[in-house]
C-alpha cells in the first residue's frame, strides 16, 4: 500500500507543470517584463498562460495544445509567448485562482484583452487567438475613430 501511494505521489509530480519547463519545451518567455518589452518592440499582442506546479492540465495545456503542430509555429509568430509560474513577479491585475490561466494582454496599456480559464483545446485555443487578435484590432481603430471626430 504505501509502494502504491509513493508511485502515485511520484506519478502526479512527473505530470504536474513547471513554468521553466514548459517556457523551455515551447521556447518561448520566461519573466513579464521582458516578454512585455518584446511585445511592445514587436507590436504583438503578449499571450501570458499562468501555470502552477503540479497541475496536470497546465501540463497538457503547454504539451497537447500549445505544442502542437497547428498552435506551436504561431505562437511566436503572431504573439510574444510568456510562460510564467503563478508565484512570479506580474501584475496582480493579471492574479487568478484557477489554472491554467490565459491573458492576451494590450502591451501598450498592459490590459487584458481577451482571457480564458482551464485547458483549452487546439481548435478552440486557434479560436481564442483570432478573437483576441480581432479585439486588439478593434480597440485601437475605435480610438482612432475617437480622435477624428
Amino acid at each position: 500500500m504505501r509502494t502504491l501511494l509513493l508511485l502515485l505521489c511520484l506519478t502526479l509530480g512527473l505530470l504536474g507543470s513547471d513554468a521553466a519547463k514548459e517556457a523551455a519545451f515551447l521556447g518561448v518567455q520566461t519573466h513579464y517584463a521582458a516578454a512585455l518589452s518584446k511585445a511592445k518592440k514587436e507590436q504583438k499582442i503578449l499571450l501570458m498562460i499562468v501555470v502552477k506546479e503540479n497541475c496536470p492540465w497546465c501540463h497538457r495545456l503547454i504539451h497537447r495544445t500549445l505544442g502542437s503542430d497547428k498552435i506551436k509555429p504561431l505562437l511566436n509568430r503572431s504573439f510574444v509567448t510568456l510562460v510564467i509560474d503563478r508565484h512570479d513577479s506580474y501584475p496582480s491585475t493579471f492574479n487568478e485562482d484557477f489554472f491554467p490561466a490565459i491573458f492576451y494582454v494590450d502591451p501598450e496599456s498592459q490590459q487584458s484583452i481577451y482571457e480564458e480559464i482551464g485547458y483549452v483545446g487546439v481548435k478552440a485555443f486557434l479560436d481564442d487567438m483570432q478573437t483576441a487578435k480581432q479585439m486588439q484590432k478593434s480597440l485601437y481603430s475605435t480610438e482612432k475613430e475617437g480622435k477624428k471626430q
